[in-house]
């Protein structure tokens, strides 16, 4: 459509508008558009009354034909545009078990010493009783890990490695905001998958194509994941799991 400068700045300022700008020898021709609008804008650069050219001149001439935002100064096109929120962190956790032996879960800071805060771990037996000593750890039938950042993150995905094939039936799962935990729903990601088809050592991902945002919250339990294998009597079974996204 076509407006007159007034129109044409104040929807492009509400809007955010790029505009895009050709002159000749009287005319600065604008435009600027987005899905669902389009307008054009003509600016006499010979005017009787100045009051528009100036305006424009002064605050919007330099702004105009901006480099593309998914082009860098030099036209050269980026990579990645930019995903996250503001101010949010790339993190790339890891952390190691041994399914079905008792108090076996690793996860430390750089120092390597100091264990990363909001973790959970608990091997069962067959009546969903949680062992307290390595002393039954023979009987555990279920490990779970569960991990609940103190900060809000956008997960952007995750990867499990195991060291060796198991021979026997091992089934792994994954639920965010599991529905244990009260006044909450859980969202099921990787649902009875048997280790026995995944290669060792070899990384199995769950890529969720772009960050989903996971507000921490001790009520909700919004941020929260959990790991669950279950498996034979007497296992004892490698595995690493890695988390990427951003945090606050």
């Amino acid at each position: 459509m076509n407006t007159t400068w007034t129109q044409f700045k104040t929807i492009a300022d509400t809007r955010i508008l790029d505009i895009l700008m050709l002159s000749d020898d009287g005319t600065y021709h604008l435009f600027a558009s987005e899905p669902g609008i389009s307008m054009r804008c003509n600016i006499d650069r010979n005017p009787t009354d100045a009051t528009d050219l100036d305006e424009f001149e002064a605050d919007y001439l330099s702004k105009c034909n901006p480099v593309r935002k998914d082009h860098d100064a030099s036209g050269r096109p980026l990579a990645r545009k930019a995903i996250a929120t503001a101010g949010f962190a790339m993190q790339w956790l890891s952390f190691n078990l041994i399914a079905g032996k008792y108090d076996s879960l690793e996860c430390y800071h750089a120092d390597n010493t100091t264990p990363v805060a909001g973790f959970t771990y608990k091997i069962k037996d067959a009546n969903g009783d949680i062992i307290t000593s390595a002393a039954n750890e023979a009987d555990a039938v279920k490990t779970v890990i569960i991990y609940q950042p103190q900060y809000d993150i956008e997960l952007i995905g995750a990867r499990f490695r195991q060291r060796e094939v198991p021979t026997t039936e091992i089934h792994a799962y994954m639920e965010i905001n599991p529905e244990e935990n009260i006044g909450s729903e859980f969202e099921m990601v990787l649902g009875g998958h048997d280790l026995r088809f995944f290669e060792e050592r070899a990384p199995v991902g769950v890529d969720g194509r772009a960050p989903k945002l996971m507000v921490h919250d001790p009520v909700y339990n919004t941020n929260m994941m959990e790991w669950y294998f279950y498996h034979p009597t007497g296992t004892s079974h490698d595995i690493m799991i890695e988390l990427e996204y951003y945090r606050s």
